[in-house]
């Protein structure tokens, strides 16, 4: 369904955002054709991994999805493909896949 989605409200989101730590088995980062990090609007956790397949040591919950944004840029030096425009917590529901937090959780 087309129009606007508050993902915040989503139960998936609550529950990935609960957590003081990044929780265990969250993927890598997908990159897309150019080579730009691709990061949901509202991610709090660094999925970085380094060539050696290790995570990220920073597993800190980051209390701003921008503090997670400017860590992957200036630590990681990611590249990062541009949030869609609009207020922070509301985006256009056919710009997120509504089903992202709760595949990170591996909730069924």
């Amino acid at each position: 369904m087309a129009g606007l989605f508050d993902w915040k409200k989503q139960p998936a989101y609550q529950a990935y955002s609960s957590h003081s730590v990044r929780p265990d088995g969250l993927p890598p980062y997908e990159v897309d054709e150019n080579g730009f990090y691709k990061v949901a609007p509202g991610e709090l956790y660094c999925r970085a991994y380094d060539k050696e397949n290790a995570i990220c040591p920073n597993d800190r919950k980051q209390w701003q999805p921008s503090n997670l944004r400017h860590h992957l840029k200036t630590t990681h030096k990611y590249t990062l493909l541009d949030l869609p425009p609009g207020k922070a917590n509301v985006v256009d529901a056919k710009k997120i896949d509504r089903k992202l937090f709760r595949n990170l959780l591996l909730i069924d």
